[in-house]
């Protein structure tokens, strides 16, 4: 019985730990998708012009004055590890 219950919560455990990971996969996908969209000149930085608002010098991580696909995506994993955690 004791086996059972075990191989239970072993099951519901990666059942709910993959469902978030593909959660987070999507998410991130759909952030790809945007950055694109909303960087207009297409040089692959988000600059204040093209994302006004207070969040902009958060995603800046190495404050260079734009926000590239990468640091947007790390912002996201964050916020989703926060969530999660």
């Amino acid at each position: 019985m004791v086996n059972r219950i075990a191989c239970f919560i072993a099951c519901f455990t990666a059942i709910v730990l993959a469902n978030a990971t593909l959660s987070a996969q999507e998410t991130t996908q759909k952030v790809s998708d945007q950055f694109r969209r909303m960087d207009r000149d297409k040089d692959q930085k988000r600059t204040k012009e093209e994302f006004p608002g207070p969040l902009f010098d958060r995603l800046d991580a190495d404050k260079d004055g734009g926000i590239t696909a990468e640091e947007d995506q790390a912002f996201v994993r964050r916020r989703i590890m926060h969530r999660f955690c």
